[in-house]
């Protein structure tokens, strides 16, 4: 069954030190391939309490590297043994820079049988499904994910989205968004100086602007903050669906999405 599954869906503030909801790790199997994307802390457990079991992975695609979107890579990683396994992943998260080491070692980069450093722009195909980098703009290097096999899926990971690359989402089947502030509240003030001082994070208004966009069959939020949890996600998918017209849902820790059905 072509299915999605959210492990956790929280992001790298307060959240990911209370767990008052696990952190954001993704679950998908498409075309008979299995993979995580973004395996934040919690995935092993989580993935066990939904009954995943991640031996029998394909592949890990990494968007950046923070530690609430790859801490639990390294060991799922290194248990790969069969013939055709991948890692897909922002370049940064292998090869590290002047700011970030690689958050994926070199053991563990020998572990899958295939390995991509990805740029934006650059595209991969493993096993039938296609998949594209999109940049994003966020305060470390980033990467979303244009995944495209018999369904189409889109990751748009942390940050902020020019229109020219909202386009490369477009006519998805799911559109998964880490949103991380709420419409027009009281985080306004500090989500402008985030972006003055280049930390970069989804509003819901930039999620509102890139769902008219792409107008993917079904959007999908999460990679909630704590003022966000505050701000009632479902009320914030309900506002993005009402502005933009398109089926909007606030994922939940455990949910589980049939493509089938999409």
């Amino acid at each position: 069954m072509n299915r999605i599954v959210f492990l956790g869906t929280g992001t790298g503030d307060i959240t990911m030190i209370t767990q008052e909801i696990n952190t954001s790790s993704i679950y998908c199997e498409l075309d008979e391939l299995k993979f995580l994307i973004d395996p934040g802390p919690g995935t092993l457990v989580n993935a066990k309490k939904y009954g995943i079991n991640l031996l029998e992975l394909n592949g890990v695609l990494l968007s950046h590297p923070h530690p609430d979107h790859y801490t639990d890579a390294n060991v799922i990683i290194t248990v790969f043994d069969k013939e055709e396994t991948f890692l897909i992943a922002e370049e940064t998260c292998l090869k590290g820079n002047q700011d970030f080491f690689p958050c994926v070692s070199k053991f563990h980069q020998s572990r899958p049988s295939k390995v991509f450093p990805m740029k934006p722009n650059d595209t991969v195909e493993v096993s039938g499904l296609k998949i594209t980098a999109i940049k994003a703009k966020h305060y470390s290097p980033c990467i979303g994910f244009l995944i495209e096999g018999t369904k189409k899926i889109s990751y748009a990971a942390d940050g902020i989205y020019t229109e020219e690359n909202c386009k490369k989402f477009k006519n998805s089947d799911i559109l998964i968004l880490n949103t991380f502030i709420p419409f027009k509240s009281e985080a306004a003030s500090e989500y402008y100086f985030m972006q003055k001082h280049g930390v970069l994070h989804m509003s819901v208004e930039d999620a509102i602007e890139i769902v008219k966009i792409a107008k993917p069959k079904l959007a999908i939020i999460q990679h909630f903050s704590k003022k966000f949890l505050e701000a009632n996600p479902e009320k914030q998918a309900e506002i993005i669906e009402k502005t933009t017209g398109v089926r909007t849902v606030a994922a939940k820790d455990g949910m589980e999405i049939n493509l089938g059905e999409i």
